[in-house]
Parts: structure tokens; C-alpha cells; sequence
């Protein structure tokens, strides 16, 4: 592979992963929901994760299809911009 050339791919972000779940399972899971639009887990952290798509029409297709999906219990969020670590807390009410 050569490097350098970026901008072929698509980062989707995931975001209210279950944090209490392994790694393993949960990439497993976003690789299921993401393998038939072509998407790859490029990494976990904690309750959020980062996809990579070979392109946006690819990604579109991952977060519409993704979007809300259920990954053990958790109700998913997924984007194309990075967010605040705020995501993650789950204290407070929510109003959505």
C-alpha cells in the first residue's frame, strides 16, 4: 500500500456504544452492520468508534442503515463529524 493519498475514504463516527462490552464484541457487531455497505472498524474507544467506508456513498448508505441500530441494548448514533466526549456521560435528562 502507498501512503498519502487520503481522501478516498469516508470516516463515519458510532457513538453510545455499550462501554461495558468488550472490544471484540462490539466491533464484530458494527463490522456486521457496516460489511455489506463496505465499511471497516478502524478503531474503539471506550463508548464511541470510527469507521472507514471505500467511499461517502458507501458511508451515506452504513449511516442510514446504521443510524439507531441496536448494538447490545445500546441505541447508536452514528455521524460524520467528530463529537464532544459529552456523548458518552449518561447522567442527566435526555430530550430528543
Amino acid at each position: 500500500g502507498s501512503s498519502g493519498s487520503s481522501g478516498c475514504h469516508t470516516l463515519l463516527y458510532v457513538y453510545n456504544l455499550p462501554a461495558n462490552k468488550d472490544g471484540k464484541s462490539v466491533s464484530n457487531r458494527l463490522r456486521r452492520l457496516s460489511d455489506n455497505c463496505g465499511g471497516k472498524v478502524l478503531s474503539i474507544t471506550g463508548c464511541s468508534a470510527i469507521l472507514r467506508f471505500i467511499n461517502q456513498d458507501s458511508a451515506e448508505r452504513a449511516q442510514k442503515r446504521m443510524e439507531n441500530e441496536d448494538v447490545f441494548g445500546n441505541r447508536i448514533i452514528v455521524s460524520f463529524t467528530p463529537k464532544n466526549r459529552e456523548l458518552c456521560e449518561t447522567s442527566g435528562p435526555s430530550s430528543g
